[in-house]
């Protein structure tokens, strides 16, 4: 298959939470993101609940990073929502280097 799929729905089975600021984190980046997982038909919760599976993170709070870690959740970057739109058809995996917020706390 070649182009961008005609299904929205490929990442259906995702709950995320997005928490991404400026590099001074004085200004809130989340909106793009949002925007961009409901639009790939992922679920997007206000709220850091057991419900979410994936958590996008940028410069965001210390204590989101420290509680969706204690959860086992999947904290993934910027570039894993932005690589997911445009490589509809290609599986990325949350455990790619590229993908993976690293293991250092904010």
């Amino acid at each position: 298959m070649t182009g961008k799929t005609t299904s929205t729905a490929f990442l259906k089975d995702v709950v995320a939470y997005v928490d991404v600021w400026s590099a001074s984190r004085t200004e809130d980046y989340s909106d793009p993101f949002i925007q961009q997982l409901m639009d790939m038909g992922a679920e997007v919760s206000k709220t850091l609940n057991k419900q979410v599976t994936h958590v996008v993170f940028k410069h965001g709070r210390p204590s989101t990073w420290k509680k969706a870690q204690k959860m086992g959740v999947r904290i993934v970057s910027v570039h894993w929502v932005a690589r997911r739109s445009f490589s509809a058809e290609m599986y990325l995996s949350e455990s790619s280097i590229d993908w993976v917020v690293d293991g250092a706390a904010p």
